[in-house]
Formats: C-alpha cells, sequence, structure tokens
C-alpha cells in the first residue's frame, strides 16, 4: 500500500511539473450580427493560462475593441463598436506532433458592444456559453503561435464569433 501511493505521489508531482503556464496576446476579428445588423469588429486580446496535463489547459482571457464598423439601419448610419470581451474556458487536445496541438474550447464569455449615432449611445452586455476550435503550433520550447475559430455568444438573436490569431510564451 505504501508503494502504490509512493508511486501515484511520483506520478501526480510528475504530471504538475508536465503542467506550464503561458501568457499571450492576439488580434481577433469578430462579427457581431444580430437582425439587420451585419459588423465586423476588429479587437487585441491577452489570455493567461495553464497546462493542467497533457491534454487540457484551463485560461482566462479579456479582449478591448480596437476599431468598429458603421451599419446602415433603417437609413440611419449607426457605429459599432466593442468595449470589451473576457472569458474563462477549458481547452481539450490531442497532440499530434511537438509542433502541433489541434484543440477544442468550451467556456463561458461576457462582453459588451455600443451602438451610437446622433449623438446618442447605447451599451448592451450580455453573457453566454461560448465553444470553439483552434490549432496551436509550437516554435521553439517557450512560443507558440495560435489559430482558432470560438462562438463567443449566440443568444436572443445576437451571434458573436470569430477568428483570433495569436502566439503565447511559456513559463
Amino acid at each position: 500500500v505504501i508503494t502504490l501511493l509512493s508511486a501515484s505521489a511520483f506520478t501526480a508531482q510528475a504530471e504538475m511539473e508536465k503542467g506550464k503556464g503561458y501568457i499571450g496576446a492576439g488580434i481577433n476579428v469578430i462579427g457581431y450580427e444580430e437582425p439587420s445588423v451585419d459588423a465586423d469588429l476588429l479587437a487585441v486580446s491577452g489570455r493567461l493560462g495553464a497546462f493542467i496535463n497533457d491534454n487540457f489547459s484551463v485560461e482566462a482571457r479579456l479582449g478591448l475593441g480596437l476599431i468598429g464598423d458603421e451599419v446602415n439601419i433603417s437609413g440611419t448610419i449607426v457605429d459599432i463598436d466593442l468595449n470589451y470581451i473576457f472569458g474563462a474556458y477549458l481547452r481539450a487536445g490531442l497532440p499530434v506532433n511537438e509542433q502541433i496541438y489541434p484543440y477544442v474550447l468550451l467556456g463561458y464569455s461576457r462582453g459588451e458592444v455600443e451602438a451610437s449615432a446622433g449623438g446618442i449611445s447605447i451599451e448592451e452586455a450580455e453573457s453566454d456559453t461560448s465553444f470553439g476550435f483552434g490549432v496551436d503550433f509550437k516554435i521553439n520550447k517557450k512560443l507558440t503561435l495560435n489559430a482558432e475559430y470560438v462562438n463567443l455568444l449566440d443568444k436572443e438573436g445576437v451571434e458573436v464569433s470569430g477568428f483570433n490569431l495569436g502566439a503565447s510564451v511559456s513559463f
């Protein structure tokens, strides 16, 4: 029993040492759709995460809008801007080899969009379950490039989704 417990403790310690933290940044092309509105937004985001083991990691993200879009709604030009988006996610993947790590993503996101026209601004925040898929490309021991698609929000006729390109550094 002592041998078995010792082996289990050693294995658990070895797995914990495999877990690496990472910090990254990315550029996000986000589509915002609702009835009669179709806007393309550009954002920048940061992420902080850690691998639990070779197949799972957890991360938190924060994105801020950079460039909004103008849409014509019933003859009125409306500026649509992303104020922020943040979330917490679980990534599950299966390494193909040392450099390629495809994964799926599941979590929770909350974001705020602002619409303004004629000196009037309206801000609306929503949250929802998020999901997506992507792939990490490991360049070396520290640097990883990333590409992914994420459906951030799909609720009450509003859909927010996008493509992300980024880089992260392990620590």
